[in-house]
């Protein structure tokens, strides 16, 4: 599987965002660095890197409708010269209360994260419109099945929003609602260059494909050439999603939803009549759009302190038509199993509010009809990658919010574990708030691997331990 991504050079995005006053908007200013302690000897990637970030948000509500922003960029200030910009929410929506009888109608236009609820009830109680998501599974591990990822730290994967048009309708514990779109954004992974037929990033998150085939017992170079896709060929592509939730997410609640969509993951096919010339064998690549179906469900329970969900998604990928001698992923079906376990302690007043236990499991299935060669095997067993976790668990603890005259603490711990490539990844964050404005921020993040010849996140990024320390100004 490849992710590339072409880099438009000499182009800056700049975006100015105005609202009213009584808005609720932040804005971070941030100055990173950021020091990985497995030195590598890539050409092009940093053993040290620094970087200045920009994130916007601001929501609001009103009484019949109400508009949400979040802007994130990341600016990079070494020799890597790594730009990158997202707009993970961007909506506008409107609502009808009591349209007929009890029923409550809204619709959202825009880029939106999540599903937003603004029933009588809700209102009356929190003066706040409550949100949801299209699957609990997906927003917890980050899988990328239902929205995309900004993939530029994967340490720090970021959701962002499906864009379309969302129609709602709300009948006390009953939800409905149907996304419609024509218009899809891959995930945001890391810049790529081809140079004279060699894929090359500057950041530590890329990896390279392989650099050379055997072919007639003789070894020759792999030089890859990339054919620029139309942009209609990306961004233009139509979406179904529906979802049922019954109950409210503060108490009991279920939920069911099913998507037609493409694939957030940026996928490559490449010509089979690629040519040998000069011990090369020269690949034209082009991007291909797969489209997969989703259904998801989800069961939840939530009792004062305690929160429990269960969590179903089963994946059917649709193989795209492509002549016969083109090379295409192997996308095996996909059903994956996980359980949340939740104690929030906040009305307690313990040291630790938050702790959390997260258990995954998934299922691969080829295709019918498809038979799985040596290669397509290994195919098979790269589309793993597109998960940092598909089988294995999660253990996370997060304090209190400490305050000391004008200053606040906030530490938290996790712990993942992948059972296939047995491996483990622990995260250690620290946040202090100093002045009312101006806050420290540091992480630490060790992987460990214990089966090498397993494919996975864990042996991918094995050599990216890394501790990160970054400086923030709020601006409220």
């Amino acid at each position: 599987m490849l992710h590339i991504f072409l880099k438009k050079k000499h182009i800056l995005f700049i975006c100015f965002f105005v609202f009213l006053p009584e808005s609720q908007a932040q804005l971070d200013l941030s100055f990173g660095y950021s020091s990985y302690l497995t030195h590598t000897d890539l050409e092009g990637q940093l053993n040290h890197y620094v970087d200045l970030g920009l994130d916007f948000k601001s929501y609001k509500d009103f009484d019949s409708w109400s508009y949400g922003a979040e802007v994130t960029s990341l600016f990079f200030l070494d020799e890597s010269n790594q730009h990158y910009l997202s707009v993970p929410d961007l909506f506008v929506a409107y609502y009808l209360p009591n349209i007929v009888g009890d029923y409550n109608f809204s619709f959202a236009l825009g880029n939106q994260k999540k599903l937003y609820s603004k029933g009588v009830q809700k209102k009356s109680e929190t003066g706040q419109t409550s949100t949801e998501s299209w699957s609990f599974m997906d927003e917890i591990w980050g899988l990328g099945l239902w929205q995309g990822r900004i993939n530029w730290d994967y340490f720090q994967s970021k959701q962002k929003g499906l864009v379309g048009s969302f129609f709602t309708i709300e009948k006390g514990k009953w939800l409905f609602t149907l996304f419609l779109s024509g218009l899809f954004f891959p995930d945001q992974e890391p810049y790529v260059d081809i140079n004279k037929g060699d894929i090359q990033s500057r950041s530590r998150w890329f990896i390279s494909p392989q650099s050379n085939f055997v072919i007639f017992s003789q070894r020759f170079e792999a030089l890859y050439w990339l054919q620029k896709p139309y942009l209609k060929n990306v961004i233009l592509n139509d979406s179904l999603a529906v979802r049922l939730r019954f109950g409210s997410q503060d108490s009991d609640w279920f939920s069911l939803a099913y998507a037609y969509k493409p694939i957030n993951q940026t996928y490559f096919k490449i010509d089979g009549g690629f040519s040998i010339d000069k011990k090369a064998v020269n690949s034209v690549i082009q991007y291909q759009s797969f489209k997969h179906s989703l259904i998801s469900m989800d069961f939840g329970l939530k009792r004062d302190f305690f929160k429990t969900v269960f969590s179903v998604i089963h994946e059917v990928p649709r193989r795209p038509k492509v002549p016969e001698d083109w090379i295409v992923p192997v996308l095996p079906q996909a059903l994956f199993f996980s359980s949340h376990f939740e104690l929030n302690f906040e009305k307690y007043f313990f040291p630790i509010q938050l702790i959390r236990f997260n258990f995954i499991y998934s299922q691969f299935v080829n295709p019918k009809n498809t038979e799985l060669e040596k290669d397509n095997q290994i195919s098979l067993d790269l589309n793993v990658n597109r998960f940092k976790l598909y089988h294995g668990f999660a253990l996370s603890a997060y304090s209190r919010q400490f305050t000391w005259k004008s200053q606040s603490f906030l530490v938290g711990v996790s712990y993942w574990h992948s059972i296939p490539e047995k491996g483990d990844w622990l995260n250690a964050s620290f946040k202090w708030h100093f002045t009312s404005h101006f806050s420290l921020e540091s992480d630490i993040n060790i992987l460990g691997v214990g089966n090498t010849k397993k494919q996975g996140f864990f042996n991918s990024y094995k050599h990216n331990d890394r501790v990160r320390v970054k400086v923030v100004y709020e601006i409220n």
